[in-house]
């Protein structure tokens, strides 16, 4: 139903309405007429009888404007307001209501306390505009017009978005929302599973000024390079991250404690080895060259190496917990940490991991659109896909705190398309660093979707 169709609706409900009241007040103003004649001539004890109302709607219309139908229709209105008042209350207090489809409904909330938003509810939280003016999150159609998530809401911006293979979720609502983006000037970074998202919209990007990126983790020879070690500059909680998102992500189901913090320890101390390593070109303090170190050194070089280190180094100590192993275990840790990054013996792998294009605080400065194909079918880069948003959460956050405001200049859009394939964000073991990003990132204007 129309707006033109729901206003006649109304007027024609409102004139039946009246012409009803009218009516039973009429025909109501002939009874205490009658009741009044009958009881001046004597009541019961009189000899004759009450008059029968005349159900005529002329008669009954002209009665009604008498004093006795103003009285019967102030009695009629005040009955119905009272019917009102009483439903209204009764459901305000009952334990139980009925949804449109008669189902009851519980209060008390043992089943949970979810509903249909209502009319009153939806204009107060969201609002309905026309495609050419929608500005804020495009979340549905309603009677021809868009619901949106207002662009200046103070309503949390992340968004979950679940539904089975074909329901059309990056049809409907991921290429909507980069429309919006593209829209408001703000900034994206896309995970594109079957690169699709790229191929669609990325010259759009680009034609409205967006600088545009893409880490191709499918096919690195036709992408930009990111050095994932070029963001520590000596940061040993970085490199924590790193070797955590590393381990965790390169892991085949089963962890043993035991062997995992060993490879953790050796590979955190090869990378802050090679971080802080100032003989070495920034070029070179790359995962490839940690790999290099692992495979081309036995574990007796490799001891005389950390040897060399002054005492306070902050590679020392993971290498000295390493070391307390025995040599069978050592042999063992070093095998399994060669066996976990052997995807860095491709040599595009190499490539793409040797220096950087892709500056993780940029997009928070000025328009950018960054795409991350992911491969949907196995996993041997899905630590790079993680690394590479753990550490732009953690990047992107430092830059917003020390922007005016505590907020990016430009807001940042996070696009996680089949969320599953990036592998698990943030250091913690139980991969709760996401959760706790979630929480805190949209002060600084930055959104997940």
């Amino acid at each position: 139903m129309n707006e033109k169709q729901r206003k006649a609706a109304i007027w024609v409900a409102s004139i039946l309405g009246c012409g009803a009241l009218f009516y039973l007040g009429g025909l109501l103003s002939q009874v205490f007429t009658n009741y009044t004649i009958w009881m001046e001539s004597g009541g019961m004890w009189g000899q004759t009888q009450i008059a029968a109302p005349d159900w005529n709607p002329v008669v009954c219309f002209l009665n009604a404007f008498s004093w006795n139908g103003v009285k019967a229709i102030l009695l009629i209105a005040a009955v119905g307001a009272g019917i009102v008042i009483y439903v209204k209350v009764h459901e305000k207090f009952s334990q139980n209501q009925y949804d449109d489809r008669g189902f009851t409904k519980s209060k008390v909330g043992t089943y949970g306390t979810a509903d249909w938003m209502t009319e009153k509810e939806l204009k107060s939280v969201l609002e309905l505009s026309t495609p050419e003016r929608a500005a804020g999150m495009i979340l549905g159609e309603r009677k021809g017009q868009l619901v949106c998530l207002p662009e200046n809401t103070r309503l949390n911006r992340h968004c979950a978005i679940f539904g089975a293979s074909g329901t059309m979720k990056s049809r409907a609502v991921i290429r909507n929302a980069l429309f919006s983006i593209i829209r408001r000037g703000e900034s994206a970074l896309i995970a594109d599973p079957k690169s699709e998202m790229y191929s669609d919209t990325s010259e759009l990007f680009r034609k409205n000024g967006c600088e545009v990126k893409v880490l191709n983790l499918v096919d690195p020879l036709h992408g930009d390079s990111w050095n994932c070690m070029s963001d520590l500059n000596g940061n040993t909680m970085m490199a924590q991250v790193l070797t955590n998102v590393i381990i965790g992500n390169t892991s085949n189901g089963k962890s043993d404690h035991f062997w995992d913090n060993g490879e953790a320890n050796l590979l955190k101390a090869l990378v802050l080895y090679t971080d802080l390593d100032k003989t070495l070109p920034p070029e070179r303090k790359n995962l490839a060259y940690v790999y290099q170190l692992l495979t081309h050194n036995s574990e007796k070089t490799l001891t005389i190496m950390f040897e060399k280190l002054p005492p306070d180094h902050p590679a020392r100590a993971p290498f000295n917990l390493f070391s307390q192993s025995s040599d069978t275990v050592k042999s063992g840790i070093i095998l399994g940490l060669g066996t976990r990054l052997q995807v860095l013996q491709n040599e595009a792998v190499k490539q793409l991991v040797s220096f950087s294009d892709i500056d993780l605080t940029a997009p928070g400065s000025h328009k950018c659109a960054y795409y991350i194909i992911l491969s949907d079918q196995e996993t041997s880069m899905a630590f790079l896909s993680s690394l590479f948003f753990s550490f732009l959460f953690i990047k992107l956050t430092r830059f917003a705190d020390l922007s005016p405001g505590g907020r990016c200049p430009v807001p940042v859009n996070l696009i996680l398309d089949e969320f599953n394939n990036i592998g698990r964000i943030g250091g913690a073991p139980d991969g709760s660093d996401f959760c706790r990003s979630l929480s805190v990132i949209r002060s600084r204007d930055i959104r997940v979707m």
